[in-house]
């Protein structure tokens, strides 16, 4: 099983919603679970979940306050089981849909509704 702990990471939904599909489409290997736990610019903290034998992904926003203003200190985290993943690819897939604190600081300086 692969863990990734992406404490503080804020990362782009169109960005993560292609990596998620490429996931779970075995791009990255052949995925029998996938569970992440992940904070979005929005400010939101959502829940996904894959599992390969019944071949569908669940999407589920977390009732907790949105994170605002910074990084936010939930816990987030992606695990990973499978066969032949490909570890390397999926680590640098996931930081790449994460945004710097420049990007992360607009967004946030944004009118809610405008970012």
């Amino acid at each position: 099983m692969l863990q990734i702990d992406l404490f503080q990471t804020v990362l782009d939904p169109a960005s993560l919603d292609i990596f998620w599909m490429e996931l779970t489409s075995g791009a990255y290997g052949e995925v029998d679970r996938a569970e992440g736990l992940f904070n979005l610019v929005n400010g939101q903290g959502y829940g996904f979940q894959f599992i390969a034998a019944e071949q569908k992904s669940e999407y589920i926003e977390i009732e907790d306050e949105p994170c605002l203003v910074g990084r936010p200190d939930r816990p987030s985290v992606l695990q990973i089981s499978g066969q032949d993943l490909d570890l390397d690819s999926i680590e640098a897939t996931i930081v790449a849909c994460s945004l710097p604190d420049n990007i992360l600081e607009y967004h946030q300086s944004q009118p809610l509704g405008n970012s």
